[in-house]
């Protein structure tokens, strides 16, 4: 039983459940099929997503195309703008 240092029980205790937030998931292969089985589920679990999904991932590789494509012709652009603003913690 978890308190709250003052002795008092805490409000997890009263409903305990998995709190996806909690669950610590790192940037290898552990999880990518974290991220990729956690997709598949919803989509076969709530069917009506299919859609929605579909059209954030076109406009998500649309956006990292639109990126990609102006980062090409501005190399020094990015740094150039932090610079001027003083973002770079100089």
């Amino acid at each position: 039983m978890s308190t709250d240092g003052s002795g008092n029980r805490t409000r997890e205790d009263d409903y305990p459940a998995i709190n996806i937030s909690r669950i610590r998931i790192g940037g290898d292969l552990g999880g990518v099929v974290f991220v990729v089985g956690t997709v598949v589920c919803l989509l076969v679990g709530l069917p009506e997503t299919r859609g929605f999904f579909a059209g954030t991932l076109a406009g998500g590789v649309g956006l990292a195309v639109v990126i990609a494509w102006w980062h090409r012709g501005h190399e020094h652009a990015t740094a150039e703008a932090l610079i001027s603003f003083g973002l770079t913690g100089r």
